[in-house]
């Protein structure tokens, strides 16, 4: 297959997968297997229901990169992080402690396909930090949250959230980086003036 008929795949099953309640039939290493978004909880039914899968056998997930299971609550001991260096990828489920004494079993596949769709699904989380101040007047902030948190309700594959704190607060940045693992970070927190900004 090529690149760009390996993309164009990726891209359909990507859109599929991110409406609520899907399942797709996929090739991975070893058999073909049914999918779904990882927490869709519609669709996580359906497999059980499609395969007459027992409720008490808890279904694996295929992550790219084991640190994308990190913020989901996923601790990784000193064997699972050699047994994943060592074999993964490849066609071996790895079972990692998660919160609330759970447990999460999880591949890192070795197929090129699959491996392609986790990219193009990944799921993103973008965070905002404001205070909210009078600088201007605060209806209009209000409003733009209004409006970004409507957006983002219509895109449920990724997700917004608002920190209402200031960015001169050490901690809550730092919990906020403790909490959110951020990728990218984007510093807009100047205020208009040169004038000001230099006085203050």
């Amino acid at each position: 297959m090529v690149q760009a008929e390996l993309e164009t795949l990726c891209k359909k099953a990507a859109e599929i997968l991110r409406r609520p309640g899907a399942v797709l039939l996929l090739p991975t290493e070893t058999v073909y297997g049914l999918v779904c978004r990882f927490e869709d909880k519609i669709a996580e039914e359906k497999i059980y229901q499609l395969k007459h899968r027992p409720a008490e056998k808890r279904l694996s997930v295929f992550v790219d990169s084991a640190e994308k299971l990190v913020p989901y609550g996923v601790k990784f001991t000193h064997l699972v992080q050699e047994l994943a260096r060592t074999y993964c990828p490849g066609a071996i489920t790895l079972i990692a402690e998660r919160a609330a004494d759970s447990s999460l079993g999880f591949r890192i596949p070795d197929h090129q396909f699959v491996l392609e769709l986790l990219k193009t699904l990944e799921k993103v989380t973008i965070v905002g930090l404001d205070n909210v101040n009078d600088y201007y007047d605060v209806s209009i902030k209000e409003w733009r949250l209004e409006r970004i948190a409507e957006e983002a309700a219509a895109h449920p594959a990724s997700s917004w959230e608002f920190v209402r704190g200031s960015i001169a607060d050490r901690k809550l940045v730092d919990d906020c980086f403790e909490k959110y693992n951020f990728a990218v970070v984007v510093n807009l927190a100047a205020q208009a003036g040169v004038r000001y900004s230099i006085t203050n």
